[in-house]
């Protein structure tokens, strides 16, 4: 849908409409869940209506889900916008000398807006997050709604007004937890989403799992196969022939015996540099993170087709897989941005990022702390909050789920590691217990994976191996830390077979790809970056794993990206 304030009838078609009550019209995307009873389409529509809007006896913060709800009321000159606490689903604005512009097409948001240009600032975050914080995109002057909000737009005066307020913040409050009660806690509360799932969606439909070879996807699939069919069921995978995840899920597939997709790259691995294929992710992505985030489940898209419903484990036990001394040691909201920028600036260095950027008269690295510590505000004297705050409604909304419409286009995408009562008992568990994912991985393990299931603790995890039990718990077995063997291999470095893209395989078997490359870069015009020095800092970087998979990578989006943004393609629409 778009909307431009310029003709003051905003309107969305019947197509588009979810629900109408009066003079009310509703669109809703997503779930969401509430006392355990599941609504979508119309009936969410009508609950929020009544419940949120009329009575006003519903928080927002408690409609459990992954939710995009508009709201016209032209009778009163007035337009909500309401999402869930994490902001998955895309929703722009941008204001104009003639008013505001919104809507869910970035393309056609920016092309009405008249923006062509990217914006310095965010091209330096980008450069070294991969991602774009807050409500910025990568284009100037076009922005993003956050998450937590409740927006209101009053089209009735003669200049249009739009207002924010944030109706939820992470708050970490850790509670008393013996180990067992904790590992108890984490699973019921999972079993108890997958039921409800079960209860109030499941019935007769299909259902598919996007399977790794990690934790996550591994305690969701347990938890099918305890409450569901099997013969509902499949599973989905991508990545290299000899990735971990692919040599992972072979195993588990052939233990169950389970219906499985596997999307195995090698064989056309090269089109992961073609320009054209980059510019088709970027437009669902680009305005937000790099291209390599969308290529696998762009891939999977039309497999999506079969299914009704598709679960997945991302981002799992995030708040345990970030528990660290470090952080929990943090005394003020000048070290939490310094630490929040250590761990998200693993593209180009902030040297890189002032090398490649063209004329640029500021400090790459100062203006995103400053940035970071504008959107730290409000969390005084409480850096763990703030911090796994920042972390829910930037990073992973960002970049982790930012192909988040791309899983929803033909089936329903359900989050049950964001669901809001797993979330709240994170915020819950003391460190002892969060550290090292103690409590997780002991209930996955103890609890999960039991009776015929029991056969899955063999198979190993990724970058982690098989567990192993000391004492009470589960952990991964040490390795030893120095070998000959692996001291040779980083000095010749070989192409890393257990990464899912094999992109220095590719690139050695097809040398010539670099010419595309360079041909790229030299071609591009591009206003921000310096070619020369791009591609200088490419060639002295292409044989290192990490440099080519990031690096080069959010070189080339932002490369695609200002081209696409000149030539915008809702043009071609």
């Amino acid at each position: 849908m778009f909307i431009s304030f310029q003709q003051k009838k905003p309107n969305i078609t019947n197509g588009e409409m979810t629900y109408k009550k009066g003079h009310r019209q509703f669109l809703f995307r997503g779930y969401f869940s509430f006392e355990n009873k599941m609504y979508l389409d119309k009936d969410a529509c009508r609950f929020i209506n009544e419940k949120v809007i009329d009575e006003g006896t519903i928080d927002p913060a408690n409609l459990n889900g992954i939710f995009l709800l508009i709201i016209i009321n032209e009778h009163r000159s007035l337009i909500h916008i309401l999402n869930d606490r994490f902001g998955f689903y895309h929703f722009f604005y941008s204001r104009s000398k003639e008013g505001i512009l919104i809507g869910d097409n970035f393309w056609e948001v920016a092309m009405k807006a008249g923006s062509q240009k990217t914006d310095e600032i965010s091209v330096a975050e980008f450069l070294q997050f991969r991602f774009v914080s807050g409500k910025d995109t990568l284009a100037k002057d076009v922005f993003c709604i956050e998450p937590a909000s409740l927006y209101t737009i009053d089209f009735g005066g003669d200049e249009t007004s739009i207002k924010r307020t944030e109706y939820w913040k992470f708050a970490y409050t850790p509670a008393e937890f013996s180990e067992k009660e904790a590992e108890e806690a984490i699973h019921s509360t999972l079993a108890t989403i997958i039921k409800r799932y079960k209860t109030g969606l499941f019935e007769n439909k299909r259902i598919g799992l996007n399977l790794t070879g990690g934790y996550d996807s591994r305690y969701l699939l347990a938890l099918l196969l305890q409450q569901t069919e099997k013969s509902q069921l499949k599973t989905f995978t991508f990545g290299s022939a000899e990735c971990d995840d692919m040599e992972i899920v072979r195993e588990l597939v052939e233990k169950l015996k389970l219906p499985a997709h596997l999307e195995i790259f090698d064989p056309y691995f090269r089109d992961f540099f073609r320009t054209s294929n980059i510019s088709e992710i970027l437009k669902e992505i680009g305005f937000f993170t790099y291209y390599l985030q969308g290529y696998g489940i762009k891939k999977l898209e039309e497999k999506y087709r079969n299914i009704d419903y598709l679960l997945t484990g991302s981002d799992g036990y995030f708040i345990g897989l970030n528990a660290n001394e470090q952080l929990f040691g943090l005394k003020d909201s000048d070290q939490l941005a310094e630490y929040i920028f250590k761990i998200n600036a693993t593209m180009l260095s902030p040297e890189e990022a002032k090398l490649v950027l063209k004329e640029a008269d500021f400090d790459p690295k100062g203006e995103v702390l400053k940035k970071v510590k504008d959107a730290l505000s409000g969390f005084d004297g409480d850096p763990i909050s703030a911090f796994f705050d920042w972390t829910l409604k930037n990073r992973h909304r960002k970049y982790l789920m930012s192909i988040y419409e791309i899983q929803s286009r033909h089936a329903l995408h359900l989050m049950p590691f964001y669901d809001y009562d797993f979330i709240d008992l994170m915020a819950k568990l003391p460190y002892n217990l969060l550290k090292d994912q103690k409590a997780y991985i002991n209930a996955l393990m103890k609890m999960a994976l039991t009776d015929d299931l029991s056969i899955l603790k063999e198979v190993p995890f990724e970058l982690r191996g098989k567990l192993v039990v000391s004492g009470e718990n589960f952990q991964p077995k040490k390795r030893s830390k120095f070998t000959f063997a692996n001291l040779r291999s980083k000095m010749l470095n070989p192409p890393d077979p257990t990464f899912q893209y094999p992109i220095q395989q590719t690139l050695r078997k097809f040398p010539e790809i670099w010419d595309t490359i360079h041909n790229e870069l030299q071609m591009s015009n591009s206003k921000y970056l310096d070619p020369e020095k791009c591609i200088a800092l490419i060639d002295k970087n292409k044989r290192s794993n990490i440099f080519t998979r990031y690096g080069m990578v959010v070189i080339l989006s932002v490369i695609r990206f200002e081209k696409l943004l000149t030539n915008n393609p809702f043009r071609e629409q």
